[in-house]
């Protein structure tokens, strides 16, 4: 997930944002990690992604870096019109990783 902070478009409201990660931080059965994917190099980002289980983000270029995910991993994407994710789909299908999309 990449911080509302950076993000220009494409990007939760900073209520939705906060209350989406105080969940997930709440949950005892997984590590929680909030990078600025922007303000980080390609290969930082592909190291951390390659750690991830779930990438999870809103609709993007940034999702791309699903292809990083080792296998098992899963990517769960917010976006506007389920249409939209037709693309990134199709990377989670090359890559065989469960892909799911939450219309917002």
């Amino acid at each position: 997930m990449g911080r509302r902070q950076v993000a220009r478009t494409r990007r939760l409201t900073p209520e939705a944002h906060d209350q989406l990660v105080a969940s997930l931080s709440e949950m005892d059965s997984i590590e929680l990690h909030v990078p600025q994917m922007e303000l980080m190099s390609p290969r930082e980002q592909m190291e951390l992604v390659s750690k991830a289980d779930i990438l999870l983000g809103i609709h993007g270029n940034g999702l791309t870096n699903e292809l990083w995910l080792k296998p098992g991993g899963a990517v769960i994407e917010s976006a506007h019109a389920v249409g939209s994710a037709r693309s990134l789909s199709f990377l989670a299908d090359q890559s065989r990783a469960p892909f799911s999309t939450r219309q917002s």
